[in-house]
């Protein structure tokens, strides 16, 4: 449908003989707004059908439930508009509201069309298609908007993964069914590498700029980090020189742990061969000191032991990360779709496809009879 403007909205030829009734699919109402339509035949309007919707407001289940239409009172009924057909095309025509925002929310309810035993459902507000997401390990994250969209009430928004494509690698979708509500994450999991790695499809975000957004991460000690290019190459040569690091030092502390107890038995007999005096006090410093060196020495010993193992392991799993990557990077691709659930259905406000449509096409909806 058109844009708040109060006009009249042509939703394409139908065939008046045809056409029995009209109703309204509509989103699953909500404390957070408890709008209803209802939508009636105008009588004598059998040359000419005629229909005419109203807005009311429902009552609240408790005296205590708070809704967005408690500045507006009770007993909301008004009329907002008609559809009527025209030299065969079926017309919608607004009438001006004094509650706009909730008469803009007859764009998340889709039209049901009645005729010769069958029904054709038409969603109100279009679809914006966008192209499949393919992976892309360049960025942290793929941001896709969905804007100029009035939203339904956000308990009847969800997202759903439909496809994965050419990923080349085994994967497990959680939940199973790739369907989450608002704010809620569909974890693409890639089971074929030992420790955690994942994509995460979200639809979320403020009412004004709601967006799907694309993630991938990994878990390395513990933590969970951006899937990139840039990121696992970095990670993968900071262990590499961590290790050769560690090699080194481990090298001299074991050089140390085997020169010092000699050097430190050879001073500690002479400081008791010494008499005393200022030569004795020079060389229990001395003496000091080497036993500090090989205390350090078999401290990095015992720590760096158990250091390297860890990171000869790591580094494995890293360049296996690498090649998950390469599989998955500009190959792998991603089918979803953000839709409202209706009472009979639902409909779709954004889904991406291999041949993009223009958004101002509105498409049929899924659902069941009204």
């Amino acid at each position: 449908m058109a844009d708040a403007v109060k006009t009249t909205v042509d939703l394409g030829t139908t065939d008046a003989a045809a056409l029995k009734e009209l109703t309204l699919d509509q989103p699953i109402t909500s404390k957070e707004n408890r709008v209803k339509f209802a939508i009636s035949r105008s009588p004598n309007s059998e040359t000419s059908p005629t229909w005419e919707v109203r807005l009311h407001s429902l009552p609240k289940k408790s005296q205590n439930e708070k809704s967005a239409l408690d500045a507006v009172g009770t007993g909301l009924d008004e009329r907002i508009g008609k559809f009527s057909m025209a030299k065969g095309h079926l017309q919608f025509m607004w009438v001006a509201s004094k509650h706009t925002t909730y008469a803009d929310q007859l764009r998340n309810c889709v039209l049901c069309i009645h005729g010769n035993n069958k029904q054709y459902r038409l969603a109100l507000q279009s679809c914006k298609q966008i192209k499949p997401v393919t992976i892309d390990f360049d960025e942290a994250s793929q941001k896709f908007e969905l804007s100029h969209v009035i939203l339904p009430p956000i308990s009847s928004l969800f997202l759903e993964v439909v496809a994965l494509e050419n990923f080349n690698v085994s994967e497990e979708q959680q939940p199973t069914d790739g369907m989450v509500p608002y704010n809620k994450t569909v974890q693409i999991k890639l089971t074929n590498w030992k420790s955690p790695a994942e994509i995460r499809v979200k639809f979320g975000g403020s009412r004004s700029k709601p967006a799907v957004i694309v993630t991938a991460n990994y878990k390395l000690d513990s933590r969970w980090h951006a899937m990139t290019i840039h990121g696992v190459d970095g990670a993968l040569l900071g262990l590499k020189k961590t290790l050769n690091r560690s090699q080194g030092n481990l090298s001299n502390y074991q050089a140390a742990a085997r020169s010092l107890p000699s050097q430190i038995s050879s001073l500690r007999a002479r400081v008791n061969s010494s008499g005393g005096g200022i030569d004795a006090a020079r060389m229990n410093s001395q003496l000091l000191n080497l036993s500090r060196g090989l205390a350090k020495a078999q401290g990095g010993i015992h720590r760096l032991s158990r250091l390297i193992p860890e990171l000869e392991a790591k580094i494995p799993q890293m360049e296996r990360l690498e090649e998950l990557g390469n599989r998955l990077h500009k190959k792998a691709r991603i089918q979803f779709r953000v839709a409202v659930k209706t009472e009979n259905g639902d409909f779709n406000l954004l889904r991406t496809s291999n041949n993009p449509q223009p958004s101002a096409t509105a498409e049929k909806s899924q659902g069941n009879p009204a």
